[in-house]
């Protein structure tokens, strides 16, 4: 599992660049955070190495995104100043 915290400065190197290296690293699950528009997307690795998104969340809500699925969590918490 890897989570990454994207910025307006690195989030085309995140998506474009980084996403491809942990597929080919074999990394099952991909959160990718995105404090200002306060949206978390959730990503399943796939056989053929390619990522599918599976879930998006936003804003406030308790969410509870694989792997960690036995224990949800607010997402307003991380929004949290």
């Amino acid at each position: 599992w890897v989570c990454e915290v994207l910025s307006p400065g690195t989030m085309r190197f995140d998506r474009a660049v980084k996403m491809p290296i942990y597929a080919q690293a074999g990394v099952a699950f991909l959160w990718l955070i995105e404090p200002i528009s306060k949206t978390l997307e959730v990503y399943v690795l796939q056989p053929d190495k390619k990522w599918l998104l599976i879930d998006t969340f936003a804003g406030e809500e308790t969410v509870h995104p694989v792997p960690f699925d036995a224990v949800p969590f607010c997402l307003g918490d991380l929004w949290a100043e």
